[in-house]
């Protein structure tokens, strides 16, 4: 590789890190800006009600999300125990084996 093919890699290095400053200052200057302007009471409220909605529905469904999730780590913990097992169909889902 010669002197010029190297010093155009370093100049295109050099492009890339100077571009991803600039991408970085101009995200922080977004930021700031937004960061400036006064909130709204509305938009906050909305978001308060939205995530209390949220829990108080995660609340009332425990009864069914429950049983849900843990059907769910049960079938994926016995698939694992089935590819595991000698003439199985599930060898697919197992570890290799160990060498």
């Amino acid at each position: 590789m010669g002197s010029s093919e190297m010093e155009a890699r370093l100049s295109g290095e050099g492009d890339d890190n100077s571009e991803a400053e600039q991408v970085t200052s101009r995200a922080r200057l977004r930021i700031a800006e937004l960061l400036e302007r006064p909130f709204d009471i509305r938009s906050l409220a909305l978001t308060g009600l939205f995530i209390l909605a949220l829990f108080y529905t995660i609340y009332f469904l425990r009864s069914v999300l429950l049983p849900v999730v843990l059907a769910l780590l049960l079938s994926i913990y016995s698939v694992r125990l089935c590819a595991d097992s000698p003439g199985s169909k599930f060898r697919h889902f197992s570890a290799p084996p160990s060498s």
